[in-house]
């Protein structure tokens, strides 16, 4: 466990706090005094003082997650003799349960606890927690039912709410689909696909709330991490009761337009603007300076740890700070273009952003722009709107911007760091870059940025677009 997340889970303070303390030179372990927030404690062998008082944290509870096989039932007990999800679980996890259900022809990721309270909310669908599901289904899936999963569906017991749905490959006999819910009810993913004319042949779940099966044999099960743990507690954490002004989130791929128009709409409501991409080349140019590869999980955690980021707005626009020093013009060369997509990646690093991003914009009265602030950041924001354009315009865009700084590329290399990065993006593990289903989608092909504000900023004010 980390330094700053065991002073917190001690009761001392909350990790900013804590990060004080320890910078300040007044936290111990083993006698000897450590500034660094990222290092690791053994809970119940390392002793932690704070000016001499001994810190201790209780017994946290049990998390696990299995890569359940098919043919086996959710329940902890059969009287017919049928194989279990106990079947596959040590002793070491005795006393935990499942959270939500599997049916037993349904393979993939299945979270177990003995936190009653964390399991409620994992799997109550008031909470939204999104659940990944790939599905091999009978004929060829279409664009078209894409939009029917997005709309929702009426099923035989009421309204299921949209899910996105992605098709992977495509034929006249079988698909095979990426299906994401937030929701949870008996067999919904298998009733969505069989109404829109697609029964499932074989179906498995990939993540749930961002835990996955990755590197897990099938059968086999994992302990959490502390870091995993506090996550899926952040992720059902009830939302603020009340915020003065609404939270607008603006996701799309690279060169839709979201920095320019998320600015625009932000002076137009007379809200904050948040350029999270900036932070993230920020941390990005942070690795770079310290001659980290981004590859390099452990360095590029520890720099995301220490790298102060800070967005300032003034009437020249929004400026960048990293380390106290304005990087707002560095942030946007080659280099940091060229790493940031593998910065970002990395889970630590979102980790630090993610919390950076809700703190300013808790309150509401923000425009925040990005690649996941309406799946992950802000899965509640009171506006969700996601931008896309065709790959050409989009490069057409940048490449203006580029040119216009000096640099030197040509538009045919651009197309194709846009799709190296499109598809990095979409394809990585940890928040890729989708739409959330309940956003409006806006494709600014052929808009100007001032029509695309217009329309934003109608949204938010109740007005017929």
């Amino acid at each position: 466990m980390r330094l700053n997340r065991f002073l917190s889970v001690s009761g001392f303070a909350s990790r900013r706090k804590g990060e004080v303390s320890i910078r300040e030179g007044i936290v111990k372990i083993n006698g000897v005094v450590v500034t660094d927030p990222a290092r690791d404690v053994v809970p119940g062998q390392d002793k932690v003082t704070v000016d001499g008082t001994q810190l201790e944290i209780k017994q946290e509870k049990k998390c696990y997650v299995l890569n359940k096989p098919t043919g086996v039932i959710v329940t902890m007990s059969d009287t017919h003799g049928r194989a279990i999800v106990l079947d596959l679980l040590g002793k070491e996890t005795k006393g935990v349960f499942p959270v939500g259900r599997l049916d037993a022809d349904t393979s993939g990721v299945l979270l177990f606890t003995d936190d009653g309270d964390l399991a409620h909310r994992l799997a109550h669908p008031s909470f939204g927690v999104e659940k990944v599901y790939r599905a091999e289904v009978r004929g060829r899936v279409t664009e078209e039912d894409t939009r029917r999963m997005e709309k929702g569906l009426m099923l035989d017991d009421g309204p299921a709410a949209p899910a996105v749905m992605h098709i992977l490959k495509s034929s006249d006999n079988t698909s095979l689909v990426e299906v994401i819910i937030h929701q949870g009810r008996k067999r919904q993913v298998r009733r969505m696909l069989a109404t829109i004319g697609h029964p499932v042949i074989t179906l498995d779940r990939k993540s749930f709330g961002g835990i996955t099966g990755k590197d897990l044999p099938v059968g086999s099960y994992r302990h959490l991490i502390a870091e995993e743990v506090e996550r899926l507690k952040e992720l059902c954490a009830k939302p603020p009761k009340q915020r003065s002004k609404p939270i607008v989130a603006i996701d799309g791929p690279v060169g839709a337009g979201k920095s320019t128009t998320a600015r625009k709409v932000a002076e137009k409501l007379g809200f904050v603007f948040v350029d999270s991409g900036a932070m993230y080349r920020a941390v990005t140019l942070d690795v770079l300076n310290h001659g980290i590869i981004p590859e390099d999980e452990t360095g590029v955690g520890e720099i995301a740890a220490a790298s102060r980021v800070k967005l300032v707005n003034s009437e020249k626009g929004q400026r960048t700070f990293l380390n106290g020093n304005d990087v707002t013009g560095r942030i946007r060369d080659r280099d940091v273009t060229a790493a940031v997509s593998a910065v970002s990646a990395q889970r630590l690093v979102r980790d630090r952003m993610t919390q950076l991003q809700r703190e300013m914009g808790r309150k509401g009265g923000v425009v925040m722009e990005g690649r996941d602030i309406g799946t992950v950041v802000f899965p509640d924001a009171d506006y969700k709107i996601f931008l896309d354009a065709a790959v050409e315009a989009r490069a057409q865009r940048r490449y203006g911007e580029l040119v216009a700084r000096g640099a030197e590329i040509s538009l045919e290399e651009l197309i194709g760091e846009i799709k190296e990065r499109d598809r990095a993006n979409t394809e990585r593990e940890l928040a890729p870059l989708r739409k959330a289903p309940d956003a409006v989608l806006i494709d600014t092909t052929n808009m100007t940025f001032d029509e695309q504000v217009a329309a934003i900023v109608s949204l938010v004010r109740g007005e017929k677009v």
